[in-house]
């Protein structure tokens, strides 16, 4: 019975895919977006982080949502991604290339001051060419932005339990504990300064982001409950928010 619970719960999930569709029919965003991307729930953490004459690296950029974010704190910001999608107009110290991360990056070392990772590493099968990439293109003591899925939430173990993968994306080649993340940066010589927590995981989270396709207003309350929740369990949260710096 419960394994039969679960699989009906997993099925929710398809809630997001669709959410993301309604926010471009419904005319809230250009292309096809999750609404994680159209309401600031204070989880920009790397804003304190940014300067005025940084060059910045948006690397699986999407749309550019984080890239448009950061551009009147810096001096420039280059966004890649292997689909770039239609975007607004991109302010003068914004550009977007095609680049597919899954090769050696284009740029000349040490040509960034900051590196963008948001929700990326976990489709990444060369994981640790990409790591040692943007090592490579950071400036000394430069710093990485990096958000991965939490594979320990007590929903995917539950998951684990009647043999689902637990992944969030049936892309994800992998997802982390705090700990594997954490000794994998350091594996390519980056020190942690901050990790951070985000929303708590849960099966309803496909119901809410459907939800936030219709509107906004109250998927920006329930979101807010679930950041609200996710602090109270840090073991829950959906993904680690980190900074990392170039030693």
């Amino acid at each position: 019975m419960i394994k039969i619970l679960v699989r009906l719960l997993k099925k929710l999930e398809w809630g997001s895919a669709l959410a993301c569709r309604l926010t471009q029919l419904i005319g809230k965003a250009p292309v096809p977006t999750h609404p994680k991307h159209l309401v600031d729930f204070g989880q920009l953490y790397y804003l304190p982080y940014l300067k005025k004459t940084d060059r910045v690296l948006d690397l699986g950029c999407h749309a550019g949502e984080h890239s448009f974010k950061a551009a009147p704190k810096v001096k420039q910001v280059i966004g890649v991604d292997i689909n770039l999608l239609p975007h607004p107009p991109a302010p003068h110290n914004v550009k977007f290339q095609i680049g597919d991360l899954e090769e050696k990056l284009s740029f000349p070392s040490h040509s960034f001051h900051k590196v963008f990772l948001f929700a990326v590493l976990e489709h990444i099968r060369r994981r640790h060419q990409l790591l040692q990439e943007i090592h490579r293109v950071l400036k000394p003591q430069g710093q990485l932005f990096i958000s991965v899925p939490n594979k320990n939430t007590a929903w995917k173990k539950l998951q684990r339990s009647v043999g689902l993968t637990g992944f969030s994306d049936p892309d994800h080649k992998l997802e982390f504990s705090r700990s594997q993340i954490i000794s994998l940066l350091k594996t390519h010589q980056f020190s942690i300064i901050d990790v951070q927590t985000t929303a708590v995981d849960t099966p309803l989270a496909g119901i809410i982001d459907l939800i936030g396709g219709l509107s906004l207003t109250l998927y920006r309350y329930l979101m807010r409950w679930k950041i609200r929740q996710g602090k109270l369990q840090p073991k829950n949260s959906v993904a680690f928010l980190i900074v990392g710096q170039k030693q």
